[in-house]
């Protein structure tokens, strides 16, 4: 009898960029095998083929990615398949449980993602004209807050994190 373990996955956070994802599930005995989804899809994984009765048990995760803003969830979701052997021999699946997951089948992963904030480099140059600098003189700079329109068209109001300086 043949069994195909599924992981979802979910994205909570506005505007998260495209991207695939990977699960790996492991069994009893330490193999494992990985499958990829982008969000809102399902990784499905290899058949497994079942050739006895018994309970088998494995764990499904998510291998993290690196991108900005993106926080990778540590669940771990317990897959647990339960055959049977009925009197004339022949295998059934009794169940298969997915638990610690999100979602009605607990078998969803979910992670949650905000835009990270940006930078940039503002070069300032104080240019001076006639006799009058002595070299000794002080000069303040004020960097205010301000809005601009970000690569998706949104409009975002720019922080500046340095607050006063004098040079």
């Amino acid at each position: 009898i043949d069994y195909t373990p599924v992981a979802k996955k979910a994205v909570d956070g506005e505007n998260a960029p495209d991207e695939t994802f990977t699960f790996e599930i492991e069994d009893e005995d330490g193999k494992t095998e990985r499958a990829t989804a982008k969000g809102g899809a399902t990784a499905t994984f290899g058949t497994i083929t079942y050739t006895a009765a018994g309970t088998y048990t494995y764990e499904i995760t998510e291998i993290a990615g690196n991108t900005p803003g993106m926080t990778y969830s540590t669940q771990t979701i317990t897959l647990t398949v339960v055959v049977e052997k009925a009197t004339d021999g022949t295998l059934s699946i009794k169940s298969a449980t997915y638990e610690g997951g999100d979602g009605d089948d607990k078998n969803t992963i979910t992670n949650t993602y905000e835009k990270p904030l940006g930078s940039a480099t503002i070069p300032v140059k104080k240019t001076i004209s006639g006799n009058n600098y002595n070299g000794t003189e002080k000069f303040t700079f004020t960097l205010t807050a301000g809005t601009a329109t970000d690569g998706d068209g949104e409009t975002i109001t720019a922080l500046p994190t340095i607050g006063n300086n004098t040079i």
